[in-house]
């Protein structure tokens, strides 16, 4: 794995910690963030596992949305 592979995968848990941090603050269930959001339980579930990336035009949208 290269530095720049490592890079991305910190800055995705990052983000995904902020998601999840973001949910629990608020007391939703995976279920009601994905539906709140409009998408999949299993997308914000790998969002927040940083095993997903979000799109480019609406990654700040779970967070902004969830806060």
């Amino acid at each position: 794995m290269t530095n720049y592979d490592k890079s991305i995968l910190f800055k995705l848990n990052t983000l995904g910690d902020k998601i999840r941090q973001a949910r629990e603050k608020q007391g939703l269930l995976l279920r009601q963030a994905a539906a709140f959001l409009e998408v999949d339980t299993a997308l914000v579930s790998k969002l927040e596992r940083g095993e997903r990336r979000p799109q480019k035009d609406k990654a700040g949208r779970p967070i902004y949305c969830l806060t």
